[in-house]
């Protein structure tokens, strides 16, 4: 499989979490890196998902940013918040030094193949470090198991043994720590029936339950479902007493497409441990990001980023001083430089591998290096 087919496969699990992560007011820096450079560099299969991925964002109403907390409040018990008469106070998961959690989304419609997606994700706010194992269910009865891992700066998506490393400069702010679900429980809350006390993993909860008129109101009906007519749903959530979180969600409606034809949808997610050890390491075999030790980085470098073979970053140089450089480098380097239509697209050859370096217009040039191996 070739890098930009398993870019391409390993970006619909960036949009699939984007999207979900979109419903709670988050939409990682990492993600519109990648959406960047799948429109520039990839080709119009991702774009296509990229364009889909766009609209529902753009729908889907977000949440104000919570203001900055001064100091972390003390530990709370599981009994704190479990008085029937006192309204539960949400919270992210700020607070949390790591979690597990499991998702599974399905959805079925005439004029399509039935969808089946099993999410396990896995963070620890330490390094910070997070780690998605998606696995789509084939109408076949086959499987496809995809991986994305981030670690502080950087990005590794694989499926199988192979992996692609993607690393950006601001990607470590960005290592995103929100719970996954379709809906914030914060903004559909007033709306739903206190059902009681319940147990979820261990954890205290109390259970919400809503009808389809309240996740209406909200536009929550999620990916693929514009202009649906729901006939029947329900939206229950589980709050932990003591992280003010949700903890468990299920959500699941049917109704009628445009056409009249039945559509339905099913989305659960379960929080499987909080503050429990979770180590979240390099995969074995992926490459280290950045360039090659035989092509340099050009002093001033900024905004350095690495997506597979591909290195991006600009420089505040004239152009004719960043293509002199990397001509005069290469060269020394022992890269053979070959003939080349315009002086700032330029190719070099070493052994099996060919390096292309682009060198754009403008005060603070943009540089585009890809390194290439003969198969």
């Amino acid at each position: 499989m070739k890098w930009r087919t398993l870019f391409t496969h390993l970006f619909v699990c960036l949009v699939l979490v984007a999207t979900m992560v979109a419903a709670v007011g988050c939409k990682p820096k990492v993600i519109e890196k990648a959406q960047q450079a799948v429109e520039e560099k990839v080709g119009e299969t991702a774009k296509t998902v990229v364009a889909k991925a766009a609209t529902v964002v753009s729908e889907t109403p977000t949440k104000k940013s919570a203001p900055a907390k001064a100091t972390k409040p003390a530990a709370k018990t599981e009994s704190d918040n479990d008085d029937e008469d006192e309204p539960v106070k949400l919270s992210s998961a700020d607070d949390l030094d790591s979690y597990r959690e499991k998702v599974v989304w399905k959805t079925e419609h005439s004029d399509e193949d039935p969808q089946h997606v099993e999410m396990l994700l896995e963070y620890e706010r330490k390094t910070p470090a997070r780690r998605i194992v998606q696995t789509h269910y084939l109408p076949s009865g086959e499987s496809e198991t995809s991986e994305l891992i981030q670690i502080g700066d950087t990005t590794y998506m694989g499926m199988g043994d192979e992996w692609v490393t993607m690393q950006s400069e601001d990607a470590e702010e960005n290592v995103d720590d929100h719970l996954t679900g379709w809906a914030d429980p914060s903004s559909i809350i007033d709306d739903c029936k206190r059902k009681g006390k319940d147990t979820i993993n261990g954890m205290a909860c109390v259970h919400y339950s809503c009808d389809e008129k309240a996740f209406q109101q909200q536009a929550l009906l999620g990916y693929g479902a514009a202009g649906i007519k729901v006939i029947e749903g329900s939206y229950d959530f589980w709050i932990s007493t003591k992280h003010d979180i949700a903890v468990k969600t299920i959500w699941t409606w049917r109704g009628e497409d445009p056409d009249g034809k039945p559509y339905s949808w099913s989305f659960e997610s379960e929080v499987i441990d909080i503050n429990k050890p979770v180590s979240i390491e390099k995969p074995e075999g992926a490459q280290e990001a950045g360039l090659p030790e035989d092509i340099p980085l050009i002093d001033g470098a900024s905004e350095v980023n690495t997506i597979g073979p591909m290195v991006m970053f600009k420089v505040a140089k004239p152009q004719a001083e960043v293509i002199a450089y990397y001509e005069q480098q290469m060269t020394k380097a022992g890269w053979a430089k070959e003939d080349a239509p315009v002086p700032m697209m330029m190719t070099f050859s070493k052994g099996t591998r060919t390096a292309q370096v682009m060198v754009g217009e403008g005060d603070e040039v943009e540089v585009t290096i890809m390194v290439q191996v003969e198969q």
